[in-house]
């Protein structure tokens, strides 16, 4: 039990970890530097992240809700 209750903790810091680095916004200098092709993509990238973030944070938070439920 204890086995299960330490990877869903260190699945839930992971999440938070992708949610919040893929929210954070491209700064100022770098999108003077780069080319908007290179922009759009790493955007992508931050959008993906905080997706995946998001997703392993519900599917945690459901997989809690229903033991605590049953």
């Amino acid at each position: 039990m204890l086995i299960i209750v330490m990877a869903l903790i260190f699945t839930l810091i992971i999440a938070a970890v992708l949610w919040r680095t893929g929210a954070t916004q491209i700064p100022k200098e770098m999108r003077q530097s780069f080319s908007p092709q290179d922009l759009e993509t790493m955007q992508e990238e931050l959008n993906f992240r905080k997706l995946v973030g998001q997703l392993l944070a519900i599917a945690v938070t459901s997989v809690v809700l229903v033991w605590l439920i049953w």
